[in-house]
């Protein structure tokens, strides 16, 4: 750094101005400033070589502590430090974890550098962002930018499992969310906060077709943590009661490994197909095999230890199961089920035999040891399978 010295005969005093640094004194004699190397003087008036504090360029100059514990769709997700996850709750950071840089950055950092510095973290999680700019930026109630990116799990090979990623004047603080969502659709400035808006999928709808009302969250900067105004949509969350109906995972333990295993192969009943059965493709090389009796019909196929097969009736619309089927290949394309050690089955069949349209109820079971867990739930299939692979987290 280059130091000039001016000597000013009159008062006999030397002033040391560092250059580029715009310093101005405050109330009690600590000297601050907006560009990247600061001094802090004592309140004596001691000069910068020999200042009580001294903070130069990356170090943190200004701090403020947020993070993040519990896990799930919770709000607010992952902070840059010192997470933790447990449960699929709905509430926000605690004041514990990350601490947050409130010191402007280096005055030479261009925005665009900036953002390029941000887009590189962001694809070091596992996320990649479509736009090169941030999604949203406001200002904050203390002055300090809080930005919003909208991005997409990298292994996605649909466009979906969504997190925002918020950062404080550059610096990461969060996502908006713990486990990611299927789709978010926007996040817009909103006052000194940011607006972010979620779809909300019903019964059989398809991914591409959500057709409950969204529910927009506000995500606020209190000073320490990520604030959000409303809880996030319940039929995303892994726990609890939701609007498709029960969703609550037992466990039974048996005393042999054999009647865990009956209890399994009861579940799963007979697959109806054959090695000369016709196929089916679902999607992402996904093909099942397809049996059809008299008013009744099948797909089965598999997937690692799990078999899984989806019933209806003849008189359901053909399209509208098959739509199902696809959108269940899509979810576990990207999303784990637990690995049992010996082998898990999925059922989902057709509750109304009398409609073209088709409503399932999915039972979802897996054998560990002599125990076995077991989710029954009504409704969109694909929620019954978020809930199993949030249980398992």
């Amino acid at each position: 750094m280059n130091k000039h010295f001016a000597f000013i005969p009159i008062t006999g005093l030397v002033l040391l101005t560092l250059a580029g640094c715009g310093t101005v004194p405050n109330a009690t004699g600590t000297t601050t400033g907006t560009a990247a190397h600061q001094f802090t003087n004592s309140a004596t008036g001691t000069s910068g070589a020999n200042a009580a504090t001294h903070s130069m360029g990356a170090t943190n100059n200004t701090a403020s502590s947020t993070g993040y514990t519990g896990a799930g769709n919770s709000v607010i997700g992952n902070t840059a430090a010192g997470s933790t996850a447990a449960s699929n709750t709905a509430t926000g950071n605690t004041a514990a974890g990350s601490t947050v840089n409130n010191a402007s950055t280096d005055s030479t950092t261009t925005p665009q550098q900036e953002d390029a510095s941000v887009i590189a973290l962001i694809k070091d999680k596992g996320y990649v962002v479509d736009e090169t700019t941030p999604n949203a930026d406001v200002k904050t109630a203390s002055g300090d930018t809080l930005t919003a990116w909208i991005a997409t799990a990298a292994q996605s090979q649909d466009g979906y499992n969504h997190l925002v990623f918020f950062f404080l004047n550059g610096q990461y603080i969060g996502t908006d969310t713990a486990k990611p969502s299927l789709e978010i659709t926007s996040a817009v400035p909103a006052g000194n906060g940011i607006a972010v808006t979620y779809p909300v999928y019903t019964s059989n709808d398809s991914f591409a077709d959500p057709t409950g009302r969204p529910v927009t969250i506000t995500y606020t900067w209190n000073g320490s943590k990520l604030v959000p105004n409303k809880p996030y949509p319940t039929q995303f969350q892994a726990s609890g009661s939701t609007s498709q109906g029960q969703n609550t995972i037992t466990t039974t333990s048996y005393s042999t490994f054999a009647e865990a295993a009956n209890q399994i192969a009861s579940i799963q009943g007979a697959n109806g197909v054959g090695a000369g059965s016709p196929t089916v493709n679902l999607g992402n090389g996904i093909i099942a095999k397809e049996s059809a009796a008299t008013g009744q019909a099948r797909y089965v196929w598999q997937e690692g230890n799990w078999t899984i097969q989806v019933r209806f009736y003849t008189r359901n619309s053909n399209a509208a199961v098959k739509q199902v089927a696809e959108n269940m290949v899509t979810y576990l394309h990207t999303h784990l089920l637990p690995t049992p050690n010996s082998r898990g089955v999925i059922v989902v069949e057709s509750t109304n035999q009398s409609t073209t349209s088709f409503q399932p109820k999915t039972t979802i079971a897996w054998q560990e040891g002599t125990k076995v867990s077991e989710l029954q739930q009504t409704g969109n299939p694909t929620q019954a399978l978020q809930t199993v692979v949030n249980h398992k987290q």
